[in-house]
């Protein structure tokens, strides 16, 4: 998402996805998106909106995603020269009703997910009949709500 909207399309100035996989109850896959100078809320909003619609018919690029992959893999490694890291890796687990097993299984736990687990996942969590939408605006920025609600 961020990529094609920070870097091809420049709709975006930031975009990020992400949600607490440790939380106790049930958690909340959030979207952000900061639109660049020139672009209104209603079109940011519409363009992120292209880009998961996109994603939950094609999926993603598997190249991008093995990259992503490495990547976690390669945090989590760094994390490990951290005392602290680590033990809040293991403390948020255990308060969250995990195991230690499923600590240490987690790096093959991530191995295991497919592209198309990605795009069932995105079909599952991206149903914008259960999202909830909310602008920040500074109070003199003028906006396009109106836009939206005809």
């Amino acid at each position: 998402m961020a990529t094609k909207l920070q870097f091809e399309s420049q709709i975006a100035l930031y975009a990020s996805a992400g949600y607490d996989g440790t939380s106790f109850d049930d958690t909340t896959f959030n979207l952000a998106l900061v639109p660049a100078p020139g672009i209104g809320m209603a079109e940011a909003e519409r363009a992120m909106d292209a880009v998961l619609a996109d994603v939950m018919k094609n999926g993603i690029d598997a190249e991008q995603f093995d990259r992503i992959k490495t990547q976690i893999h390669a945090d989590n490694i760094y994390a490990e020269d951290s005392v602290m890291g680590l033990a809040r890796r293991y403390g948020e687990a255990l308060t969250t009703g995990l195991k230690i097993e499923d600590v240490q299984a987690w790096p093959a736990v991530l191995d295991a997910v497919t592209v198309e687990d990605v795009k069932a996942a995105a079909i599952d969590v991206l149903d914008k009949r259960r999202s909830v939408t909310g602008w920040m605006m500074p109070e003199t920025a003028s906006d396009d709500t109106t836009e939206l609600m005809q």
